[in-house]
């Protein structure tokens, strides 16, 4: 067991010094979440002339910083552990390019249920105006990925990348695809991506299926809590 962990902790390392194109999607924030935590819990412990009000405000501010490192350090931990199941779809995720052959940086972010928009578990951005470049929250040249958090979380991104994979080299023409068939639509429709004859639906289910199959082929049941458990740890150990 203690040889599984250093191996995960090198493979961690050496995630980490890769120049990365798969990024966390809270790695901007992080920073500026820890030091928030640091000096609010000062201010909480040390002020004692704080009023009952300020102080719930205070702590209000630290849980939600808390909270932001929590989902931070799972997207972390559950990219490595897709990578260590599926090293191919990663690493076609983390050197695609789009279709004048711009490397394309894929933001992804875990969170809870009640922070996506919508009903939908997965989301890719689709960007509805430009040309052949591919854009998103996070800038030009970029892709972002949301997925709630659940037991079939891991599944669910290898989803998600299978419609990254199609749609960064094809938006040009996949947007043309999307105003004929989803423009009646609303944005968080679970239809949206998965028309019968949709080829970047298709792409998705193709790599869910890879994904699956990698999963029960390795026993990775066996070597990793489901990201639900590792979530609630997570959470206990905050307490």
């Amino acid at each position: 067991m203690k040889n599984y962990v250093l191996f995960i902790a090198i493979n961690l390392l050496l995630v980490s010094s890769l120049p990365a194109k798969i990024i966390n999607g809270y790695a901007s924030g992080i920073n500026t979440a820890q030091e928030g935590i640091r000096k609010l819990s000062a201010l909480i412990r040390l002020d004692s002339n704080m009023s009952v009000s300020e102080k719930k405000k205070m702590q209000e501010y630290l849980d939600r910083n808390r909270e932001f490192v929590l989902f931070h350090d799972l997207t972390e931990r559950l990219l490595l552990q897709f990578r260590m199941i599926s090293p191919d779809i990663y690493n076609q995720i983390d050197t695609i390019k789009d279709a004048g052959g711009r490397v394309v940086d894929v933001y992804v972010k875990f969170l809870a249920s009640e922070k996506m928009d919508g009903s939908v578990a997965g989301r890719t951005n689709i960007p509805m105006e430009g040309d052949d470049a591919y854009m998103s929250s996070y800038g030009q040249h970029t892709a972002s990925v949301q997925v709630v958090i659940g037991n079939d979380a891991l599944s669910l991104l290898a989803h998600e990348f299978g419609h990254v994979m199609y749609q960064v080299p094809n938006i040009a023409t996949y947007r043309k695809f999307y105003r004929v068939h989803y423009i009646l639509r609303t944005a968080d429709s679970e239809e949206i991506g998965h028309h019968n004859t949709d080829p970047s639906g298709q792409k998705a289910f193709e790599f869910q299926k890879t994904f699956r199959l990698q999963y029960d082929s390795n026993n990775w049941s066996q070597k990793f809590e489901r990201p639900v458990a590792v979530l609630r740890k997570m959470q206990k150990d905050l307490q």
